[in-house]
Parts: C-alpha cells; structure tokens; sequence
C-alpha cells in the first residue's frame, strides 16, 4: 500500500455549522459504492485526515491509482475539487507521501491505509457525514434533548471503556430499540459524531442497510446502520435464522461500528440469542419521554421562541400527549401567536389540550370528490393512491409533493385528504397529523436559530404531513438572510426521513419552479407535482351557492345572474384569489343583505351594491398612492 498511488490533503477552511452540511450534503450526491468521487475527472477515494475544532477546517484525504491522479498537480487537483464543488469553499491542497502521512498519523497503518485500499463495495446507500463538534460539545447537546437521559448514560459508558482499553479493540456498536415516534437517525447522527470526534471514524460517510448488505459489505472504518435485521412481527427470520446468525458471525469481527435500528417485536425475538449480545454489547432504548422531561423540554423550546409557559401548563398537563403530538402543538400555538395583532407571547395548557372531533368524518375519496371542480388533481390523487395502497407501503416510496398553484385554489384541503388517503393505506402513522408551516415557523432572525426550528417543525410532522405554503418565500432573501440554511436543512431531513412523513411544498407556479431550479437537491426529493387551476365563473358560483346552502341562505336567479358576471370580471384581476375571493364576496353580500332585509333571502341589488364597492376600491388603489375612499 504504502508504494502505491497518490496521497493528497485537502483541506476545507473557516467552515461554520451550516458550511458543514452543505460539504456533506455535496459529498454525499458524489459518492460511489466503493466510496469514490469524481472531482472533474480525478477520480479518488476518500477518507478523514483530520477535524479541526480551532481554526474550523476539516482535512480529508483523497487517494487514487491512476496514472492523471499520479501526474496531477496540488493546483490542477485543487482547480478541479472547486469547481465539483460549485466554488463554494475555500481550499487548501498538498500533496503528502504515504510515509509523511503514517508518521503525522500513527493510526493510518491501522484505520487510514486499509480502508483506502479497499477495493470492495458498500451495500446499501450512503450519506455523507462531517462534524467539527467535539466530543464533549455533543455531550452537553445531547444531554439537553428531552428523553435522551438512557442514550446520554450510554454514551458515557462507551466513552469509560474507551478510555479503559489498551487494546483498542474495544466493542463499540449499539443496538437502539425503537418504541417511539422520536427519530432514531438523530440519535445515530449524534453516535456517529461522537465516534468520529474521538477517532474511532475515519470515514466520511454512513452507510445504510439491512443486516444481509451489512455482512456482505467491506471491512473498513466507518459506520453501518443496520436497519432491518431480517425479523418479520411474527418471531420469523425473513433470511432463515441460520442466515441471520451467519450474518452476525460475521459482524462480529469487523473493525466497522455498527448501529442497529430495531423495533421492539425485533429486538425480544433477537436479545436471547447469545451472537446477539456478543455484536451489540450495548443497548439504547428510544423510549417516549416522561412528563417531567417533556414540561422541561416545552418550556425550553418556547423560551427558544421568546414565548414563556403560562402557570396552568403541568407535567399533568403533557402526560399522555405524544411527544411529537405535543411539538405540533407547540408550533401551531406559536405560529398563531405570531399572526396576532397584539401577540401575548404566552403558551396556556389550552394549547397543549386533545382536540375533540366535532362530527363523523366523510372517507377521504368522499371529500376529495365532493370538491368543486379540480378534475385534473383528482384524477392525479387517485393515480398516487392506487399505487400507494397496492404497493406503496411494501415499495417505500418517498412521497414528498409539490403543489403548484394560486391562493383560493384548495391545496390545503387536498393536501389535507391526502394525509387521510396515505393514513388509510398505512404509509403514514397518523392519519389525522397536519402541520403547517411558513417562513416565519422556519426561518430564524439569528445565525445558528433556523436549523433546530426547521428540525423541530419535521420532528412534529413525524407520522403526519409537513404542509409548507408558500415555500419559495423561504428564497427570497436573497441570500441576506437565513432562507437558504432553512431549504439545505430541510433537504437533508426530507431523504433521512423520506418513510417517515410527507412534505408537501405549496406556492404559486411561476414562484415554485424558480425555487425548484435553484435548488437542484431539494427537486431530487420530490416525488409528485400537482398542479391546480384556476376557478372558473361557473365554478366559484357554484362555491358560492355552496356557502349559501351552508348558511342557510337562498340567492335569485337574478342575483346568481349577477354573480356570475361579476366572477368573470374578477378572475381577470391581479389579486383573484379563487376561493378565497369567492368568500369575501360572500360575507360582503351578508352585510349589505343584512341591512336591507331580516330575511335569508340574497338579491341582484345586494350583487349589485358589492360589486360596485369593489369596483371602486380597486379603482382606488390603482388611481392613488394614498388615501381613503368612502364607498360605504
């Protein structure tokens, strides 16, 4: 090894948290299976040479065979990394021995050359993953997360033995029981990083699969997620139970750390088998948080929102609300706060209360169906639910949306449907779990505030449907502000997440393409892309006479005569709004209808005195800079 190929250094500087993310992010859209990327041609291995906390860099080590790699110059080398990269980081190349390398990392014979020269493959899929935390920075974070006490006592339990071993052989991988919502990818991101903060990591990436892939992939150091150990809920070994011990044996040598996911049914049909504990000497349970850890960790989490509990909110209050249930909650209350006139900036035990359900509700097809017009989005739901309850569930698809449309147009209720269709068909946990959100829910006014809000508003949609209208406002700042660090985070929660919710991203056409364009990664995780017309005439008066049936009024023919025409002049202005503009149609004809008559009867003359105020309005607002008009 030491007589072949070309070592260079590459070393990345002044990186914050998010510059970070964005390098993994792009390392991890290059990476082959064989842990190769190609820099414009100089194709090369890669592993860590080093993370440096004090100046904010992270080195890594690029290694190739070839004979350009073997030619290429530190300049060429550094001229082709740049431009893979977009141009975005500040570089610093060296070419290195490999003997100049072993003696300024005395673990390169063990860890560095070996995995270098692994010409094996990886089974399973990887992510990139690089961090200048240090290790007992990820303590103290870690230590802060409600419910993580268990995983925080394991932590320093691994860390004693690996400060007790002289033998560096320690055992150090980790089985995680899951028997909750909470998501296990953040507790093996921070495993991940705490291994890769003490050395143990000299890979860059994460590797994922099911035990098969993690058995037949090659030795090396790096983790492997191992996330379905070939147990089915009936106590049977999907592979056989010789496949699954023949699996293990051969775990149980490797220099890899591994980190198996497994739900509670898989973990009871496993632990008894000794092979099993001889792999995964410690086990993490994710377990729902008590009320005490969730009262600590709501009051935090408002505080973070410059919101405060008020003195009824208990541990009472909390106990029996799901977690991410109880998260939702907390950014719908925040969000509705934050659109008052005079915002209280207090959090009441009202806000965290179960929601009763008011009446029955109708099947999701029956709503869907019962929508005015829409024809070509119902068509297109039912496409993706026929596919989804036939296979979906057994495909894993990713099914992150896209709505394309104007305001008024009914994507928020179809999205709504959606989520019950998906519920329905068991691709998602909850049925009835709906967060919205917009810019103000993600994006913080202070560096380092928009990645946690964007990570607790997906933890909440766990299970559920994430629905973000107007999502292309979150690019609209130009870069000036923190929009772009809100869309990288969400990105990279959209693929580690994918089976776990749905994200529905909602705006209008022309602004949504624009968004999706810039943001080549974000286009990547999307799956479907609606699009939703705009109302016709005889269709917002056919969303008004609903209105009326629902308010128990009755309009003339001579009335709806009117209306019809008055929609058609309206669908050409710049503010139409579709349904929404039907509706303050409707409540402006109550008034004036409530003043001519007691009656519930709605008149051409009631159209006509609506029409004619708007008329003048907007007359007012294109004629004059400022200024009140009377049309009363």
């Amino acid at each position: 090894m030491n007589g072949e190929g070309s070592y260079f250094l590459v070393k990345f500087c002044r990186l914050d948290d998010s510059g970070v993310k964005v390098l993994e992010d792009m390392l991890g859209e290059r990476v082959e299976c064989r842990l190769k990327i190609d820099w414009g041609g100089f194709s090369s291995r890669v592993m860590l040479y080093e993370a440096n906390r004090e100046d904010s860099s992270i080195t890594l080590i690029l290694f190739g065979l070839s004979d350009r790699m073997r030619h290429c110059s530190e300049a060429k080398l550094r001229e082709a990394v740049s431009e893979s990269l977009g141009g975005l980081f500040e570089l610093e190349v060296s070419k290195i021995s490999a003997e100049e390398l072993a003696s300024k990392r005395p673990d390169v014979e063990k860890n560095i050359f070996p995995s270098l020269a692994m010409r094996g493959m990886r089974y399973g899929r990887l992510d990139a993953a690089l961090t200048l935390k240090s290790g007992e920075r990820l303590m103290e974070e870690a230590a802060a997360v409600c419910g993580w006490g268990g995983f925080c006592a394991a932590l320093k339990r691994i860390a004693r033995r690996m400060d007790n071993d002289a033998s560096g052989k320690a055992n150090l991988n980790v089985a995680f029981v899951v028997e909750s919502d909470n998501p296990a990818g953040d507790y093996v991101r921070v495993l991940y990083d705490f291994y890769f903060s003490r050395g143990v990591i000299s890979s860059p990436f994460i590797c994922r699969g099911d035990m098969d892939d993690a058995a037949s992939s090659s030795d090396g150091g790096f983790m492997y997620v191992v996330k379905d150990c070939g147990i089915d809920d009936d106590d049977v070994a999907v592979m056989g139970r010789r496949g699954v011990e023949s699996c293990l044996r051969r775990l149980r040598s490797r220099r890899c750390v591994y980190a198996a996911l497994l739900a509670k049914e898989e973990y009871e049909a496993l632990a008894s088998n000794p092979l099993f504990e001889c792999v995964f000497p410690t086990v993490v349970r994710i377990a729902e948080p008590s009320a005490e850890e969730k009262l600590a960790f709501i009051r935090k989490e408002a505080a973070g929102y410059n919101f405060e509990l008020a003195g009824d909110v208990t541990k009472e209050t909390l106990d029996g609300v799901d977690f991410n249930n109880m998260l939702a909650k907390l950014v719908k209350a925040v969000s509705s706060r934050l659109e008052e006139e005079e915002c209280s900036y207090t959090l009441s035990a009202a806000d965290f209360a179960a929601e009763e359900k008011a009446r029955e509700e109708r099947p999701p097809f029956e709503e869907l169906d019962a929508l005015i017009g829409l024809d070509g989005v119902k068509r297109t739901v039912r496409e993706i639910a026929a596919f989804v309850e036939r296979r979906g569930k057994e495909a894993g698809l990713c099914l992150h949306m896209v709505f394309r449309g104007r305001p008024g147009t009914g994507k928020t209720t179809v999205a709504r449907i959606i989520g019950k269709i998906f519920g329905a068909a068991g691709v998602i946990k909850n049925a009835d779990k709906f967060i919205e959100a917009d810019r103000a829910a993600l994006v913080s006014k202070y560096l380092g505030g928009t990645a946690p809000r964007v990570r607790d508003v997906v933890t909440a949609a766990l299970g559920g449907v994430l629905f973000i209208d107007e999502a292309y406002s979150l690019c609209e700042d130009g870069g000036r502000g923190y929009g772009h660090e809100a869309v990288a985070t969400l990105v990279k929660l959209m693929e580690d997440h994918r089976k776990e919710f749905v994200c529905i991203l909602a705006g209008y056409p022309d602004e949504m393409n624009e968004m999706l364009d810039m943001n080549p990664g974000m286009r990547g995780r999307v799956q479907f892309y609606i699009d939703f017309p705009d109302y016709s005439a005889a269709e917002m008066l056919e969303i008004f006479d609903s209105m009326c049936r629902a308010e128990g009024y009755a309009a003339s023919e001579g009335a709806r005569v009117a209306l019809e025409d008055f929609f058609e002049k309206l669908t050409r202005e710049e503010d139409f709004a579709n349904g929404r503009t039907v509706r303050r149609v409707f409540e402006q004809i109550r008034i004036k209808q409530a003043v001519r008559s007691e009656r519930m009867d709605i008149e051409e003359e009631d159209v006509r005195a609506v029409m004619e105020a708007m008329q003048l309005r907007g007359a007012s607002h294109r004629a004059r800079a400022i200024g009140f008009l009377d049309v009363a």
